[in-house]
Parts: structure tokens; C-alpha cells; sequence
């Protein structure tokens, strides 16, 4: 991939999550004409790149927050963009104007927004790429099997009400404008707009605090296991002595992790790479395929203790969550098991 990348000015790697992603950055870090520096998404990835760094024998290396790096407003012979896919706003469009040679890392596309693949088109196309077929089929990461979670809808009488509040509203404004989603957002305080809005929090909360979820999350093997969860009340129900809860306001530290069970508050889905976990549980999600191949992949670092790692997806029957489940896994494969 880095051959190919370096024929180029300007150019994205779409690499397989576990490839080695962070690897090939530090290469063309190594390879660059003059001055080069690595921009990442978040301020925490900074010190996950030294450490690389500094594991392969690169010493030290400039990384900086990709926002920061805007703000310097210094040009530089070479940048790395690490999850481009995360920089293609009209806020950090200016990036790709910042250096003669320009990469981008991602290990996933953001296929559902066209504005944004329109951009990457634009400013730092795909040149090279390396499928996760093609890292199963070479051993460079773990295989994998999903397995689906139907979930009894305890509440479904409440659902239905916000349901039926959500399609009142889209009926509404679509007599106003067929894409009703947009609309909303550019009418906020528009009542439609509110009661779309309301409806669509309301049935998304019910399905996402289903107190069943939490029972069959008990379930699943303790150890070596990462839950993912977007709401803190929910992520704290599963807190004991077995568990680290990694959330802005928790006191637990992903350096005590040895191989418990951590349950995360919308965080985690990039950069934490710990070879040994072997399951990962989507308790509550949305509708993305990206962060769902995101998230499943901090489970397919080669380790030699595991042999296959698990992926567990839960989901309301008969909610919009049965929707997004069935969105997300339409490119996989997956069993049906009930806990």
C-alpha cells in the first residue's frame, strides 16, 4: 500500500480495521520530503501514536489534534491524516491545502454521507485499498462471528405512542417537503419539527434503557469484553467488580485494564487496540455500518489465545432498532441465538 500511496500527492488508504493502519502512517511519516506531522481526530489518539512510534523504532514523532493544527496555520511539506473520513467537514477543508503531499488513514468510508464522499473524491481520493476479506484471507486479523440478540419489547405500549407521534409528524412535513428529515433540521423551531424530534428521541431512548438488554448483557462471558452503550445511566447498571465503566464523568482507568469486562460511553470505537479482546457487545447504536465496523474491529488484533472473536448485537423487536440492526448487518453474516 505504501508503493502505491507515494506515487501520489494526494491519496487515501482504505485499509482494513487491524491491518495496521498506525504502521503504515509511521511509514510515510518516515518517507517524507521535508518537514511531516500526523493529525489525529482526538487529543487522546496523541500519546497512542508515540507509544507506536516509539514500539516500531521511529523515535519520536509530531503528532498534534487535527483542530489545533488549523489553528497553528503552518504549512508543512507532508501530512498524515489519521480517520480522514473524520476531517471531511468544510471547517477542516482547509487541510488538504496545507501541504504539497497530503494522506489520508481510514479503515472505513462514510459511504451514507455523499457530501462528505464527494469531498474525499475531491481533495484526497482512495488510492489504495485492502478489504477485510483480503485481511481474513491473509491472517492479519481474527475471524470473526455475529451473533443477533432479539430482545422482548417490554415496553411496547409507550413505543407504539412515540411511534405513532413519529410518523404523524414525518406525514406532516412531507406534504411540505418529501425529505422530511432535512427539513426538520433546517425548521427547528418549527412545532413539526419539535414533534419529530421529541418522537424520535423518546422511541430511541425506550429501546435503548431496555431494562431485558441488561439481563442478557450479564449473560454474555465477562472477561476480555468491550460493551458499547451512548446513555451513562444505562453503561453505570453495569458496573461491579468485574467491570471498568469508561465514561467522561467515571473514575475508572483504561490502565487498569487486564481483561475484565469494560463497558464504554461513546468512546473507544477508534484506537484502543488490545490484542486480547475477544467480545464486543452493541447494546445500544444507531443505524451507521461505519461505527458498527468500527466497534466490532477492536475485537480482530491477533492474539494467541483466541482463535475467533464474538460480536453480539442487541436489538428491540418490532422498533426502529430491529431496523437499524437489520441496516448494519446487511453486508454480514450472522445467527440468531436468544440469552
Amino acid at each position: 500500500m505504501l508503493s502505491t500511496l507515494i506515487q501520489f500527492d494526494k491519496g487515501t488508504a482504505l485499509a482494513s480495521p487491524g491491518f495496521g493502519k498506525t504502521k503504515l502512517g509511521l511509514d510515510l511519516y518516515k518517507q517524507a520530503w521535508g518537514t511531516a506531522c500526523i493529525l489525529v481526530p482526538k487529543i487522546s489518539l496523541i500519546e497512542r501514536w508515540k507509544e507506536e512510534a516509539v514500539k516500531f523504532g521511529y523515535g519520536e514523532i509530531n503528532v498534534m489534534y487535527v483542530d489545533n493544527f488549523i489553528k497553528q496555520n503552518v504549512n508543512y511539506d507532508c501530512l498524515i491524516i489519521d480517520e480522514v473520513h473524520q476531517s471531511l467537514t468544510e471547517r477542516r477543508s482547509v487541510l488538504y491545502t496545507m501541504a504539497t503531499k497530503v494522506y489520508g488513514l481510514t479503515g472505513t468510508l462514510p459511504t451514507h454521507n455523499k457530501v462528505k464522499m464527494k469531498m474525499l473524491k475531491q481533495v484526497c481520493p482512495v488510492r489504495t485499498t485492502y478489504t477485510m476479506e483480503d485481511a481474513l484471507k491473509d491472517k492479519f486479523i481474527t475471524p470473526f462471528k455475529i451473533y443477533a440478540v432479539p430482545i422482548v419489547n417490554i415496553e411496547k405500549g409507550k413505543y407504539n405512542i412515540f411511534n405513532n407521534m413519529f410518523i404523524q409528524a414525518k406525514m406532516e412535513i412531507m406534504k411540505i417537503d418529501r425529505d422530511f428529515f432535512t427539513w426538520a433540521g433546517k425548521n427547528q423551531g418549527h412545532p413539526l419539527s419539535k414533534k419529530l424530534m421529541m418522537a424520535i428521541y423518546k422511541r430511541k431512548t425506550i429501546v435503548w434503557n431496555n431494562p431485558e438488554k441488561l439481563k442478557a448483557i450479564n449473560k454474555i462471558p465477562f472477561s476480555n469484553s468491550i460493551v458499547f452503550t451512548e446513555l451513562t445511566e444505562f453503561a453505570n447498571k453495569l458496573k461491579d467488580n468485574r467491570t471498568l465503566i469508561i465514561h467522561s464523568k467515571s473514575s475508572d482507568n483504561l490502565e487498569n485494564y487486564v481483561d475484565q469486562r469494560i463497558v464504554t460511553v461513546k468512546q473507544l470505537s477508534e484506537g484502543f487496540n488490545k490484542s486480547n479482546i475477544q467480545r464486543i457487545i452493541l447494546a445500544q447504536y444507531n443505524s451507521t455500518e461505519l461505527d458498527f465496523i468500527q466497534r466490532m474491529s477492536r475485537a480482530n488484533r491477533l492474539d494467541k489465545n483466541k482463535n475467533i472473536s464474538e460480536i453480539y448485537i442487541l436489538y428491540t423487536v418490532g422498533t426502529q432498532e430491529e431496523v437499524w440492526f437489520k441496516k448494519i448487518t446487511e453486508n454480514f453474516n450472522y445467527e440468531t441465538i436468544k440469552l
